[in-house]
């Protein structure tokens, strides 16, 4: 006969198997067949639960006049932080529809971190610093992932997905977020996206071209 204490136990081992679920793999490989590093993957099949949402905040730093990472991806409803780890200043900004915001001009770390309660692709960029230019995307799905430098992403799911959301800033539609229908896709068994992209255009020539209206 099992005790009460076992039985609880193993009832909790039971239900933390079921909510993790399995690990499915996607590789993104670019038209060249080479690996695709900072795209994001998502299954669409849970919306975001907000009990399960981290209470730090996301980090995207700013390097040698870089955001780092240049992709972040985040639930609806989290919060993230632009510490400054230059020696000079920096002024973030975006002109997204998902979320329009500026920091004042700034070294070290900001004031608080910013709020992003609207699913969406948010582009920043530094007010001071052209070639600075950064990507979150805020997941209104429970379930994602960004691409390594291999192009590897692991999805979490109770059941294999069915349909897939994908999207990286350099693909020839870069405001649009990508649908695959998925018929069959064992846990043990990469499944490979290849996405055709063109090469990155440099911020100075953005605003050229009217870089918030772009992205609103």
């Amino acid at each position: 006969m099992v005790k009460p204490g076992w039985l609880h136990i193993l009832l909790l081992m039971h239900f933390a198997h079921v909510c993790v679920g399995q690990n499915y793999t996607v590789q993104f490989v670019d038209q060249h067949k080479q690996p695709i590093a900072l795209a994001v993957v998502a299954d669409p099949s849970v919306a975001v639960i907000s009990q399960n949402m981290p209470k730090q905040p996301a980090i995207m730093d700013q390097i040698n006049k870089q955001f780092s990472p240049m992709v972040i991806a985040i639930a609806q409803g989290r919060q993230v932080s632009f510490p400054n780890s230059d020696n000079i200043r920096h002024h973030v900004y975006s002109f997204s529809q998902a979320k329009r915001f500026e920091t004042k001009l700034y070294a070290n770390k900001p004031e608080a971190p910013i709020l992003f309660d609207q699913a969406g692709l948010v582009v920043l960029g530094c007010n001071i610093h052209d070639n600075m230019i950064g990507y979150i995307f805020v997941s209104q799905w429970q379930n994602f992932a960004v691409s390594n430098k291999k192009g590897i992403a692991h999805i979490s799911s109770k059941q294999p997905p069915s349909e897939l959301r994908f999207w990286h800033p350099w693909s020839k539609e870069p405001n649009r977020i990508f649908k695959l229908n998925v018929d069959q896709w064992p846990s043990d068994t990469p499944l490979i996206i290849e996405m055709a992209l063109t090469p990155p255009i440099a911020k100075s020539e953005e605003k050229k071209r009217g870089f918030g209206n772009r992205w609103q």
